[in-house]
């Protein structure tokens, strides 16, 4: 005797697909530079993969983590909302402020709009690391 199984495999594909999406929206992001501040490090119209979990769990479609283990240290080359524009930008962490921000800056300081404009940075504004 025959089972149905087309119910059971639609839930299990909705399930699967729902699941992909979760991970990928709170472990992984990719992200397009399309300015010229991080130039030569970075380079107008390449993609980026952004490890969201290097400092801390965010819920999605939030600002802020639920946890958070670590914080960007200098070198590293970031991913956060801008404090002015309404846009996600890439910089280097060029320092650790009081109260959890970063001063962030871009590789090309004649042609970069970063923290010496608009200030530090909230830790908490911060979506992730660059790692490729």
């Amino acid at each position: 005797m025959h089972r149905k199984t087309g119910f059971s495999t639609g839930v299990v594909i909705v399930t699967a697909v729902v699941l992909a999406g979760a991970l990928n929206i709170t472990t992984f992001d990719l992200f397009h530079v399309d300015g010229r501040s991080m130039e030569p490090t970075l380079e107008p119209g390449q993609v980026l993969v952004v490890n969201r979990l290097a400092y801390g769990f965010q819920l999605p479609l939030t600002n802020g983590y639920l946890f958070r283990w670590a914080s960007p240290s200098p070198g590293e080359i970031i991913v956060f909302k801008s404090p002015i524009e309404d846009r996600v930008v890439v910089k280097r962490c060029s320092g650790i402020g009081a109260r959890g921000a970063v001063f962030a800056l871009g590789d090309n300081g004649a042609d970069s709009f970063d923290s010496r404009d608009y200030g530090f940075v909230p830790v908490d504004d911060v979506r992730g690391k660059v790692i490729f």
